[in-house]
């Protein structure tokens, strides 16, 4: 998704999933933290995990204009998935283009 929560792409097998208005909470939400960031001295949060009692969620910013959302399963290993979005990450920030203000 990009910062103004426009869903760019959605991959996966959960049909039932409003993407478009998850895409538009999660950057809403991102914006809302990158505020309590600045309120204890940090520029932002770079990601965001949220854990259900089935499910996550795993927020990534890529860039400045964009954001990874990631569900996944409580069985998958969390520092296993932080590390393949990581190695996602550093690839597309060379390749996505900048958004226009």
């Amino acid at each position: 998704i990009d910062n103004a929560g426009t869903l760019i792409v959605n991959m996966g097998s959960r049909v039932e999933l409003d993407a478009v208005a998850l895409a538009a909470v999660a950057a809403a939400n991102f914006a809302a933290t990158e505020q309590i960031a600045r309120l204890i001295g940090e520029r932002d949060f770079v990601l965001l995990f949220y854990k259900g009692h089935a499910e996550s969620f795993h927020f990534s910013r890529v860039g400045k204009d964009y954001i990874i959302v990631t569900i996944f399963d409580n069985s998958l290993s969390l520092g296993l998935l932080r590390l393949k979005i990581a190695e996602v990450v550093q690839a597309l920030e060379s390749k996505l283009p900048e958004r226009e203000a």
